[in-house]
């Protein structure tokens, strides 16, 4: 059958790198956590002035830095500019991918935390 002048030849199957649905999958979730900051960093803004107000021994390095408006500015956009080169790059490998998902919950965990450190002292000293 091969020597017919009408048989079409076989498609070659649409190559797609292994992994590019988990690498789409990661950089929507760090998108998400970049969205997740800025909410928080929103949500954290009015807070600071309460804690400075207040005569207590200084606040934690945590809770400085969640309150400063630097820490609120800068990590989103670091992040957003990190997604980008992901994007644009599109590295095969995982390893950029899982680094900047940790990146950004580490600074997301410093937040929460760090801005939630004052009213956990406070209710320990309360009791």
């Amino acid at each position: 059958m091969s020597g017919f002048a009408n048989e079409l030849p076989t498609p070659e199957p649409a190559r797609v790198h292994a992994g590019s649905f988990g690498h789409g999958v990661a950089t929507g979730l760090a998108l998400a956590m970049v969205a997740f900051h800025v909410w928080l960093s929103r949500q954290l803004s009015g807070l600071a002035a309460i804690w400075q107000e207040l005569p207590w021994p200084p606040l934690a390095l945590t809770t400085r830095l969640a309150y400063s408006t630097e820490w609120q500015v800068i990590v989103p956009a670091l992040g957003a500019a990190m997604i980008l080169v992901l994007v644009l790059r599109r590295p095969r490998a995982w390893w950029p991918y899982f680094a900047v998902m940790l990146v950004l919950v580490v600074a997301i965990a410093i937040s929460w935390y760090g801005s939630r450190a004052p009213f956990t002292e406070l209710s320990h000293d309360i009791r």
